[in-house]
């Protein structure tokens, strides 16, 4: 499931620099987005952590100079809407 279709919640925690976001995808596991330096990245909780913040990248861009720190919401979107989501255990 791409990401922009399993947002069941999403809030902004810093709107300076570092831009950041959690929230919860729509089958439970909670979501982690930061953009410093110019990176874009998504962390999504596993079963073993369920803390987003604490686990691995699954995905990460570069998206403006190394710099850049703030970033709206649409534009992160943008970014991240077709990244796939799905676990392992679900059909892709």
């Amino acid at each position: 499931m791409k990401f922009q279709e399993s947002i069941s919640s999403i809030k902004q925690t810093c709107d300076a620099c570092p831009s950041q976001w959690e929230g919860t995808l729509k089958d439970g596991r909670g979501f982690y987005i930061r953009y410093r330096w110019g990176w874009l990245s998504l962390r999504i909780s596993t079963a073993e952590n369920h803390d987003p913040v604490d686990c691995q990248e699954i995905f990460g861009m570069t998206v403006g100079h190394g710099l850049s720190g703030e970033i709206s919401e649409p534009d992160m979107i943008e970014h991240l809407k077709d990244i796939d989501v799905s676990t392992e255990t679900e059909e892709k």
